[in-house]
């Protein structure tokens, strides 16, 4: 059920899988909190990082493989998983 303000236009899946962006300020890791056909939440234990427009995620997709997409933030805040509350990034995948 969709509500009122509801702003999804996907399904999201509970997937957690690795992640990295390089910043200027260093490598940001991770894991996604859940993902859809259009982007990913991004679950961090560390303050939330200042980041480009646009900017390059590494997802460990398999074991010793990494995976580059190009997205932009949409969003971020907390978000609860698994008993514990993350700082949280939502990013939208987009084509380049």
């Amino acid at each position: 059920m969709k509500y009122q303000n509801e702003r999804r236009q996907d399904q999201r899946a509970p997937i957690s899988l690795p992640f990295k962006i390089k910043t200027t300020q260093g490598v940001i890791k991770g894991k996604t909190g859940n993902i859809s056909a259009g982007g990913l939440a991004l679950l961090l234990n560390q303050e939330l990082p200042s980041l480009e427009a646009e900017f390059k995620i590494h997802l460990n997709i398999r074991i010793n493989h990494e995976t580059e997409m190009a997205c932009k933030k949409r969003w971020s805040g907390e978000m609860a998983k698994d008993n514990a509350i993350y700082n949280a990034i939502g990013i939208q995948f987009i084509k380049v």
